[in-house]
Order: structure tokens, then sequence, then C-alpha cells
């Protein structure tokens, strides 16, 4: 990373631990990062929004998770959050946000 400031794969995985540790803002932070780089990625933007569905900013946090959805659809699996390393808190939260309906009907398409 020191190398190469552009790889969104440590910056993500940086959030994913202050998440862990309880800074969310820094994780909002560091995800944003990541988005900034390559706003392509799904990852960090359902990150983000599984961060802010658990601060109760409910609508902005759909918003986000459906555009994360668009990108990727995988990121609505539980298990392959575990498998990009989520940690147990940012898990138990996206559990949350992917069982509002407006998700489960977009999952569903």
């Amino acid at each position: 990373m020191a190398k190469d400031g552009k790889l969104v794969a440590p910056i993500i995985n940086i959030g994913y631990i202050k998440y862990e540790k309880g800074d969310v803002e820094g994780a909002i932070q560091q995800w944003e990062k990541a988005v900034q780089i390559d706003g392509s990625v799904a990852e960090p933007q359902m990150a983000i929004a599984v961060a802010l569905y658990a601060k109760g900013e409910q609508e902005k946090a759909l918003n986000m998770a459906l555009a994360a959805l668009r990108l990727d659809k995988s990121y609505a699996d539980i298990e392959v959050l575990k498998q990009n390393l989520w940690g147990t808190h940012l898990v138990a939260e996206a559990q949350k946000l992917l069982t509002t309906p407006s998700i489960q009907a977009f999952i569903k398409q």
C-alpha cells in the first residue's frame, strides 16, 4: 500500500478493522476513499451502506446498498461477505440490512 496508494483492497480491509474496533466513522472514511479510487467496486459501497444502516440512516443506506448490489449481487450473500473478511459486527449488521423488504425484492429479481 505504501508503494501504490491506489490499491482498494488494503483500504477496504483497514475499514473492516476500524469497524470491528468500534471506529465506525473511521471505517466509513476508509471505504469512501476506496470508492473515490474505484467507484465500480461494490464491496466498499456495500460496507458503507451497512454502517449507515446500523447508524440509523436507513434511506441513504438502502439506496447505497441497492447501488452496490447492482454492481455485484453476490454481496447479498452472507457467505461472500465472510469470505471477503467482513468481521462479526459488520456481518451481523449486514444481515439486518439484507432482510429489509426493498433489498429482498431486489435480490429476488
